[in-house]
């Protein structure tokens, strides 16, 4: 909207012309403050930063001070291991960034039921936003799936403060749970920063995040739509199932695998998550790191309940890729979950190179030099 931002989160950091890869959707504090202090002397003038819970824990962001800050939503996730000890300790962790950082602006999503206990004791106003509650300041109706082309999206309604805002609004990524994230940053930059809704409006329909319901679609396949999303737990699983299913695949296919080593229970969640939703499930690899990937893949298939959909094991991910495109058929819709927009695997204690994305294309772009030839 003209204001030069930067961007520090799971994505890496971005400012200016410059991009930095992260380990952590939060870096270190030193990463951070070094990061600002180059936003500054760039120009920049915002920085939209995730602020994660084992950050708020470990004290990566202690000393910053928020014009801004927003609660999306809470799940069971990050629990067990070398991360959370209890779901308490998580959920207390968020907290802290609403409690403990001074701030102008609380903004928070009041259909999640975590919301009052997030936002019980803050000092600054709270803005919120809905797509249930009518008194929100940003609510938005009428939503419904929306396909423009190659592109899948949904259009809504909303209203500000109370008021109808003109005409229906469109966003590229499907979704209850993205049109709320859309407003989430709406009520951000329009009622913090001064954005005009009617700008906004025209930008939302621009909008894409790499490896966040990333669409590839190839002419080799007319009618097949490739998804690379980072849904890697249960809750963010159904939500983008639940999403495609709303265009009427003819077939609705999930490929994913879960990390090793670590929140062993997202592995009965995505299970539970895909099992009625897909057509067909194929389980693979993820970041296996110290685990082997075929123990992985057993314990997600044995959280299937019984008549669930089919399941291919397959633990080499670019090979259950390539199998995939080699055998897509007009309307399916192929979701590529879990990876997202890293461009590694974490195998053994090696991070190997791996874009999902470009396997994709390359194996793409193979079954159309086949047709031809």
């Amino acid at each position: 909207a003209g204001i030069p931002t930067g961007y520090i989160g799971t994505n890496g950091i971005d400012y200016a012309d410059y991009h930095y890869a992260t380990v952590n959707s939060t870096p270190e504090s030193v990463e951070i403050y070094r990061h600002l202090r180059g936003m500054l002397d760039a120009g920049v003038k915002t920085c939209a930063m995730e602020i994660s819970s084992q950050a708020l824990w470990m004290g990566r962001t202690r000393g910053l001070a928020f014009d801004s800050v927003l609660f999306l939503n809470l799940s069971r996730d990050h629990i067990g291991g070398v991360e959370h000890p209890t779901m308490e300790h998580y959920r207390d962790c968020k907290k802290r960034l609403f409690t403990d950082y001074p701030a102008r602006t609380v903004v928070a999503g009041v259909d999640d039921p975590a919301t009052p206990y997030m936002t019980e004791g803050v000092s600054a106003p709270v803005l919120s936003f809905s797509t249930r509650d009518e008194a929100a300041t940003w609510y938005a109706a009428n939503i419904r799936p929306d396909r423009r082309g190659d592109r899948l999206g949904v259009s809504f309604t909303t209203r500000r403060h109370g008021k109808a805002l003109a005409g229906e609004w469109f966003l590229p990524l499907p979704g209850d749970f993205n049109v709320r994230n859309a407003l989430a940053a709406l009520c951000v930059v329009c009622e913090g920063f001064g954005v005009d809704p009617a700008n906004a409006k025209d930008l939302l329909a621009t909008a894409s995040v790499t490896g966040r319901f990333e669409a590839v679609t190839s002419p080799a396949l007319p009618g097949v739509t490739f998804i690379i999303d980072y849904a890697h737990n249960g809750v963010s699983l159904t939500s983008i199932l639940d999403a495609l299913a709303d265009y009427a695949p003819r077939r609705l296919i999930c490929l994913f695998g879960s990390v090793g080593g670590r929140t062993k229970e997202r592995r009965r969640d995505l299970a539970l998550a895909a099992a009625h939703r897909c057509d067909l499930c194929v389980l693979t690899a993820d970041n296996p790191a110290d685990e082997p990937v075929m123990d992985i893949i057993r314990e997600i298939d044995s959280h299937f309940p019984p008549h669930s959909c089919p399941r291919i094991h397959e633990p080499d991910r670019e090979a259950a890729i390539r199998s995939l495109v080699q055998n897509a058929e007009a309307g399916d819709v192929i979701l590529l979950a879990g990876k997202g927009h890293e461009t590694y695997q974490l195998i053994g204690a090696r991070r190997v190179d791996f874009s999902e994305r470009e396997i994709l294309k390359e194996a793409l772009r193979e079954r159309a030099l086949a047709r031809i030839m």
